[in-house]
């Protein structure tokens, strides 16, 4: 479970064009603490878990149970309302964008593996 988090929140930062040593400094953390949460070698605390959701935008939900069927239904419910509004050009835009990050993180993943 840990290493799932881990993978989490190391693709929230990425997301977001941080370095490990730029997230650490925002959390006041070190950089070795967090690549250990990163690794899933090392739990976080309730502090630090909400600094980190904080910063790099995410829900605790998101970043800790991530694959439950809820919060997936949360996360579709989420885009859906994203697009319900968008012109026919705007939401191709968006998921033509949704589908160019989506392979850039697992080009990302792929290449530190």
């Amino acid at each position: 479970m840990l290493k799932e988090i881990g993978e989490r929140v190391r693709t929230a930062r990425l997301s977001h064009g941080m370095s490990q040593a730029q997230l650490a400094a925002a959390l006041d953390v070190s950089v070795p603490y967090i690549s250990h949460i990163e690794q899933g070698k090392q739990a976080m605390s309730v502090v630090t878990l909400h600094a980190i959701c904080n910063r790099l935008s995410v829900s605790a939900d998101w970043l800790l149970r991530n694959n439950s069927s809820a919060s997936k239904q949360l996360a579709d419910e989420e885009a859906a309302q994203v697009l319900v509004d968008c012109t026919a050009a705007e939401r191709t835009a968006i998921i033509n964008m949704m589908r160019s990050m989506k392979a850039a993180l697992r080009s990302v993943a792929q290449a530190d593996e």
